[in-house]
């Protein structure tokens, strides 16, 4: 029996759509993104497929309230939908109201993906946010230059969704905000992107000093980061991104036993850093070297890479991709990498201390197979600027059922 099935981009008509649905009753994870998806299709889906977990309805122009009430099933005896626990309905015609629907019928719902779901959540809570018994058991909080202020949006959501474990704020972030942020006690993932621009202004230390053992993703743009912190309190970090942030100073000659090695982390993303500034160079530094289990290592749009840092990163016995895209890095040290057996993946697009003589010997190098497995791609332009947007339409493996 199939349990999942992917739609996306179908050009399928909604009869034909009914018809697929019709034969898939056991489905569990269906996608529908880009699709003829109707209101009439989302009350066929509700009617058929019961043991229904993830459904990705987004960018279905078609759909609106109606459907929201559809799957709901409304005004009927088996109002609501038990299994029912990923939604993604971006970019369609659900409206507030519809949002609405859902979240007081589908009691069940971990993870809705829609626009201004914060906002609805607040407003339709900030009255009565100590007398209402209701929980929900939503686990993404998402905000971004709202005209409801951080501090007032965080005195509802940690109330009315305790079991919130990702977090994702784009707006002016200061510390009392962070500490709000804590009270979410089932917190895993953290993103902040500081708009003002000038990391010093917004210091991260306090709120890991709280919460780092319980992260296990961490992502900071524009702000200050202490790296001794991290790795004294976030032992169970699995990945970390870095996108133009300073670091905080320590003292060099702390020991080993004051450390908690990074042995969870397996992908690490440094870009926008001069390694000359700031402390920069020791905290990545001691960053790598903590983290000895490290498998992927993203060193983007960095200036003045050291043959000391190709040291430590040479070191990891378990690292196998490298990414080196516009970074100041030598042709000698890049050798390094390109003759190591333990790389498979190496990109160094755009590199400016590269020649287009020195390149392109060892692109030719690459194309006749002088490393053996190791191979140099082409970095994709579009993800210039699209930096790591996290998506919370659903991880199937952080689904609790």
């Amino acid at each position: 029996a199939i349990t999942s099935l992917n739609l996306e981009n179908s050009s399928c008509s909604g009869d034909i759509l009914s018809a697929i649905i019709c034969c898939v009753p056991n489905v569990t994870c269906l996608n529908l993104n880009w699709t003829y998806c109707s209101d009439s299709l989302i009350a066929l889906i509700r009617k058929m497929c019961i043991s229904l977990t993830t459904l990705n309805i987004s960018n279905c122009r078609s759909v609106t309230d109606t459907g929201m009430t559809n799957l709901c099933n409304v005004n009927k005896r088996d109002t609501g939908f038990d299994s029912l626990k990923a939604l993604n309905i971006l970019k369609t015609k659900v409206t507030h109201k519809g949002v609405n629907i859902i979240l007081k019928h589908l009691t069940s719902l971990q993870w809705l993906s829609c626009d201004g779901l914060s906002m609805t959540l607040y407003n339709l809570h900030k009255a009565d946010l100590h007398i209402n018994p209701v929980r929900y058991n939503l686990r993404n909080f998402e905000y971004s230059q709202s005209p409801v202020t951080l501090k007032q949006m965080l005195e509802v959501w940690t109330v009315m969704c305790p079991f919130v474990t990702r977090i994702c704020i784009q707006d002016k972030i200061d510390e009392n905000d962070l500490r709000l942020c804590a009270k979410f006690q089932c917190l895993k993932k953290l993103k902040i992107v500081s708009i003002n621009y000038f990391p010093r202004e917004t210091v991260i230390s306090p709120f890991i000093m709280l919460k780092g053992a319980m992260l296990t993703e961490l992502e900071i743009m524009h702000a200050t980061v202490s790296v001794e912190v991290i790795v004294k309190l976030c032992y169970n970090l699995q990945r970390i991104f870095f996108f133009n942030v300073t670091f905080e100073d320590f003292n060099t000659s702390i020991t080993s036993n004051e450390l908690h090695k990074l042995v969870s982390l397996k992908s690490l993303t440094v870009k926008h850093i001069n390694f000359q500034r700031d402390f920069a160079f020791k905290s990545i530094h001691l960053l790598i070297s903590s983290s000895k289990n490290l498998n992927e290592l993203y060193i983007q749009y960095v200036e003045h890479f050291s043959d000391n840092l190709a040291d430590v990163i040479l070191e990891l016995p378990c690292l196998t991709l490298v990414d080196f895209s516009f970074t100041d890095i030598r042709t000698s040290t890049l050798l390094r990498f390109f003759t190591c057996e333990r790389m498979t993946r190496i990109r160094i697009d755009g590199c400016p201390l590269i020649s287009n003589s020195q390149d392109s010997s060892i692109m030719k190098l690459v194309s006749d197979n002088r490393f053996g497995n190791t191979c140099s791609w082409i970095i994709d332009y579009s993800e210039i600027g699209n930096e790591s947007v996290w998506d919370y339409s659903v991880w199937s493996g952080e689904i609790s059922i």
